[in-house]
């Protein structure tokens, strides 16, 4: 069990190093576009604004009892 907490905090830390970077790239290639552009670019959802918040309560529920016996 303590080894499937390690992987899933190695697993989140890269997840948020790998956002970070995009961030950060898209405002460095970002700041070289036209304000038309920029505006675009600014009118586009985020995928935080696209995914719903999960709850891992409720995917329980879809998936199965809860036990490991998941249906598919």
């Amino acid at each position: 069990m303590g080894k499937q907490q390690v992987d899933v905090m190695i697993k989140s830390g890269k997840r948020r190093i790998e956002e970070s970077s995009c961030e950060i790239q898209t405002r460095i290639i970002a700041s070289s576009f036209s304000s038309e552009a920029q505006g675009f670019l600014d009118s586009m959802p985020t995928a935080t604004q696209l995914m719903p918040q999960l709850n891992l309560g409720e995917l329980e529920k879809m998936l199965g009892s809860g036990d490991g016996s998941y249906q598919r």
